[in-house]
């Protein structure tokens, strides 16, 4: 014959239920977390490679790799637009830019300045099927 559930038992089973249900919860949350976070360890990978691309290669190398930066997944598209790692995203795209704009003041014929806009204008009429221009228009940095 069963014995009816006691309160006590009747407890642990819904405590049980519940410490279940708060670390499915968890395990949910912090794997979401984890490809966040690794999405934006490659986006950065990603800049850094076009930092090294425009150091090493040519001017129009190097305007490529800024093209690149500029448009390669733009804030919202692998990151929560806004959240912390799409600005830390962010900010090294930034940076990124810049520090190719650098390599192009130094390897080009002139100085366009520190807006991405004119230097991939220059892209454009040097390769004009690589619509780069296009692209990066609706993509600005701020």
């Amino acid at each position: 014959m069963r014995r009816p559930l006691s309160i006590g038992n009747l407890v642990l089973v819904m405590c049980f239920m519940l410490a279940v249900c708060v670390g499915g919860v968890y395990f949910v949350r912090f794997s979401i977390l984890d490809v966040r976070v690794s999405r934006a360890a490659e986006q950065l990978n990603v800049f850094r490679d076009m930092i090294k691309k425009a150091a090493q290669g040519s001017y129009e190398d190097g305007l490529g790799a800024l093209a690149y930066t500029v448009s390669y997944y733009p804030s919202g598209s692998k990151q929560l637009k806004g959240s912390r790692l799409d600005t830390i995203v962010e900010q090294a795209r930034q940076d990124a830019v810049a520090s190719i704009i650098e390599v192009l003041k130094q390897k080009g014929p002139a100085d366009l300045g520190p807006d991405p806009q004119p230097w991939l204008e220059t892209l454009q009429e040097k390769l004009p099927d690589a619509g780069w221009v296009e692209r990066s228009e609706s993509h600005q940095m701020d």
